[in-house]
């Protein structure tokens, strides 16, 4: 079954630089489905309930509760929830509106996931709904809408970073057993430059990106040394250092003694799990084998 509620106002894009058309709320099954050739306004809309699928211009986003999207003014599009949907939403138009996405940098984004916000799309909801003048209505909902965006904005903001740290992390993991790990290639992936990536893995781990390379290398190597066989040169050669007495001295300034004594006083116990916030000293990562540092050239 299908239900809704809409406020619809008179529209006429001229009168306000920022207009709601309408606003809504729809709880829907999978029978409800949404088409739209070329837009004559914008779609912003909170999914607090249920899932369904977003098309814009033939491209398909997924989208589920906590979910927020804007769908361009000009585009078509089509979305439709997979069992049912609960959702808040608001046909906008007005020059502010497309100043205000596209002074964020937002006009190249359709679905903003996890954004888990109902309460800021409640708010701009009852405003609507308000006993005001439609022009005092428009113009409290433009404020509205503008706090809207730059949570939308933050929040984007936040995702790129995270996505970046995870990036830097995963190229990093996945080089652990390499002969060389290039700064230079983590920052071409993500397209920044190399004082960047340093600065962003800084901030999420407290450590720099060779800091944190050195010490899980050093960690591997301490795992081996008290859960295999192999010699201490053997484990120097399979994790790509130098020769053996590099290898020993880089173990010796992290964990505080030789390989050969590590191994005779912890062969039995426990092995302590090492924290990923404990610091390499800055001595050490500069002098790594490997190209972690920033390359100038």
């Amino acid at each position: 079954m299908n239900s809704e509620k809409v406020t619809a106002f008179t529209f006429d894009p001229t009168e306000f630089p920022f207009n709601v058309e309408l606003s809504g709320i729809t709880n829907c099954n999978e029978r409800y489905d949404v088409k739209r050739e070329k837009s004559h306004c914008y779609i912003l809309e909170y999914i607090y309930g249920g899932s369904g699928t977003v098309i814009v211009d033939g491209k398909k986003y997924r989208v589920e509760k906590g979910d927020a999207y804007i769908l361009p003014k000009g585009v078509s599009h089509e979305y439709y929830p997979d069992k049912s949907w609960d959702k808040l939403w608001f046909n906008l138009d007005g020059t502010l509106v497309y100043n205000l996405i596209y002074s964020y940098g937002l006009e190249q984004n359709i679905i903003f996931k996890n954004i888990n916000n109902k309460e800021i799309f409640d708010e701009l909801y009852e405003i609507t709904n308000s006993d005001l003048p439609v022009k005092e209505i428009m113009q409290i909902a433009a404020l509205k809408f503008h706090s809207i965006i730059q949570f939308l904005y933050a929040r984007q903001q936040t995702h790129i970073f995270d996505f970046k740290v995870s990036t830097i992390k995963k190229m990093l993991d996945s080089n652990l057993y390499e002969k060389n790990i290039s700064l230079k290639a983590i920052a071409e992936e993500l397209h920044i430059s190399q004082t960047q990536v340093i600065s962003i893995f800084k901030k999420a781990f407290n450590m720099t990106p060779y800091q944190y390379f050195s010490k899980r290398r050093i960690d591997i190597a301490a795992s081996l040394l008290l859960n295999s066989s192999m010699q201490v040169k053997e484990i120097a050669e399979a994790l790509h250092y130098a020769d053996q007495p590099y290898f020993s001295n880089a173990f010796k300034k992290i964990m505080g003694m030789s390989p050969e004594k590590y191994r005779k006083i912890n062969l039995g116990s426990v092995q302590r799990i090492s924290n990923i916030h404990s610091k390499v000293p800055l001595e050490v990562a500069e002098n790594l084998p490997f190209n972690l540092k920033v390359d100038r050239k």
